[in-house]
């Protein structure tokens, strides 16, 4: 997404973007040098799939605020070139702040999340910048051959194990950003685990549509990651756009998962999980045979559902055929609805 077309409140911060250039270039030579002498972290890695605008956010929130998980915060993000460093750092500054001369009650804000963007030092950060470091995407989202670098991606894994050597607990992210690529992101480390988060295709598409306006000011630019093929769709309308990206974007999640063992996958529904949170933590931990935590006392049993339909005048059922008649061809399991 160009920054010049977002508008204002979206744009990358010239200020920030230097200031990250700056740490980098003094601390990114200190991680290179300290990760030989960190002993990887053998816990599980959880990688949350989906459509953008599926509920992916607010799953990830949670399960970041369950106590089960270590993550990387907006803290951390700062530190995207250095995800050990900035772990310890936090550590330093945060999590050994025991008179609470960092951090204060009513500095975070939990369950307020913006186009995936969250509010507080600790709150959970999508750290695409750190997986930029190490998969450079075409004008789609679909690594080639060239970009599944074994090399890049050992380093890969090796910094998120690190990372989370330092609460030496399970570490859940976004991984939507390889929706394309699941087979070759389960192959580089054996313990991992991906949760796919759906969401009906009407109500997905109709968010991702007002995504447009909300970031954008314009729903004919395109929001988040592009499938293959999506040039060839362009010329459709925005909701029958939208709902192209839904079923695109999870029948090649249902493709990749479908090559991986049922054992590393798990699936939660937006509605479902929204009327019982607590469900998918329960399962988790009964599939790694490990005890609940004692902080989800602290967090909601439910949530609103949020699916309101803006376009009244939409023919969906029109345009849900319209949008798969444009379907790009795979041997593949099926796009669920």
């Amino acid at each position: 997404m160009e920054n010049r077309d977002r508008l204002s409140e979206h744009k990358k911060l010239e200020r920030l973007e230097h200031l990250l250039d700056y740490f980098e270039k003094l601390l990114g030579p200190v991680e290179a040098s300290e990760l030989p002498k960190v002993v990887p972290c053998d816990e599980p890695i959880l990688y949350i799939m989906g459509c953008a605008r599926s509920g992916t956010s607010l799953v990830y929130e949670y399960l970041s605020r369950s106590g089960l998980f270590t993550y990387p915060t907006n803290f951390v993000s700062r530190f995207h070139y250095a995800p050990y460093l900035g772990a310890r750092l936090q550590e330093m500054l945060f999590e050994a702040d025991f008179r609470g001369e960092m951090l204060h009650e009513g500095g975070e804000e939990a369950f307020a999340s913006r186009l995936g963007k969250t509010r507080g030092i600790l709150s959970p950060h999508e750290f695409w910048y750190f997986w930029r470091r190490f998969f450079t995407f075409g004008e789609d989202q679909q690594l080639d051959e060239a970009g599944l670098d074994p090399t890049m991606g050992a380093r890969f894994i090796r910094e998120l194990r690190a990372f989370q050597s330092v609460a030496g607990l399970p570490l859940v992210l976004k991984g939507m950003i390889l929706n394309w690529n699941i087979p070759y992101l389960a192959s580089l480390y054996a313990r991992s685990y991906f949760l796919w988060v759906t969401r009906a295709t009407q109500t997905n598409a109709e968010s991702l549509v007002r995504s447009r306006q909300e970031f954008f000011g314009d729903v004919r630019k395109w929001y988040s990651f592009k499938p293959p093929g999506y040039h060839r769709i362009l010329h459709l309308q925005p909701h029958e756009q939208a709902i192209w990206q839904v079923l695109e974007t999870n029948a090649a999640i249902s493709e990749g998962l479908a090559r991986l063992p049922v054992s590393q996958v798990f699936e939660v529904d937006y509605e479902a999980f929204c009327g019982s949170p607590r469900s998918i933590v329960e399962e988790i931990c009964e599939r790694w045979n490990v005890s609940m935590p004692h902080t989800m006392h602290d967090l909601p049993s439910s949530f609103e559902v949020h699916n309101r339909s803006d376009q009244v005048a939409v023919d969906w059922d029109c345009a849900i055929n319209r949008a798969r008649a444009f379907a790009v061809p795979r041997g593949g399991p099926a796009a669920r609805e």
